[in-house]
């Protein structure tokens, strides 16, 4: 053995007597192997103007979260250089009063509030907890998303995905938080504005190169064992 290392070498084996076995999992490979690299599920056009229209089939029981998470994406397109500019959220809420909205094609909703391009997110499930009752919040958040030339006809209008039926997107991974107690009804806010960013962060990801940490996957399996 190289006796330079020796120190190193004691360093670790006293971090690694003071975790448990699935945190030491963890940190372990944290520490030996590198981020990975991903690539953009899907590229979209570059230099437009996008719309981020968060919309629901059902009524949420948050609904300032669409907000939230439109001003999220919005501000995320544009600082990866993916938008030029984009379409304040609070316009497809006016829109929403006109008559026969809910039939407009979602291109046509884009071009009306001046996008070229419109990044639709379908909110496919939103729970902040079980049972109204209880002071126990377990959010989870789930979307599906496709983009829309908003220039062109509804028929041709969807740029991605194309192998889906109408009406289906491509499915973000889901976000969901370790269940928490809190008896105040304002702490559905905070699990909101917590989904929201996650969601945020999934969304972004299908549409830029980024890095994964090996341990990313396993920190939120580890969040309900390890404490």
């Amino acid at each position: 053995m190289n006796h330079r290392n020796l120190p190193y070498a004691g360093v670790m084996l006293l971090i690694a007597s003071l975790m448990g076995g699935c945190q030491l999992v963890a940190w372990v490979v944290a520490v030996f192997q590198p981020p990975q690299k991903v690539n953009a599920v899907y590229e979209p056009p570059q230099g437009k103007r996008y719309l981020v229209f968060v919309d629901d089939r059902q009524p949420v029981p948050y609904e300032p979260i669409k907000f939230e998470l439109a001003d999220l994406v919005s501000k995320g397109l544009v600082e990866h250089g993916i938008a030029r500019s984009t379409v304040p959220y609070e316009l497809v809420q006016d829109l929403s009063m006109t008559p026969g909205f809910q039939s407009m094609p979602i291109s046509e909703v884009g071009r009306r509030l001046g996008a070229e391009v419109v990044l639709y997110v379908q909110i496919d499930k939103l729970i902040m907890k079980d049972n109204p009752m209880s002071p126990l919040w377990q959010g989870r958040f789930e979307t599906s998303v496709w983009v829309v030339d908003a220039e062109a006809s509804p028929i041709d209008a969807r740029l991605w995905p194309k192998d889906r039926p109408r009406g289906i997107g491509h499915p973000v991974p889901p976000v969901e938080l370790k269940p928490q107690e809190n008896p105040s009804a304002t702490y559905g806010q905070e699990v909101a504005s917590k989904l929201a960013q996650g969601m945020s962060t999934n969304i972004l990801r299908l549409f830029h190169k980024h890095e994964v940490s090996p341990d990313e996957g396993r920190e939120k399996e580890l969040e309900y064992i390890a404490d």
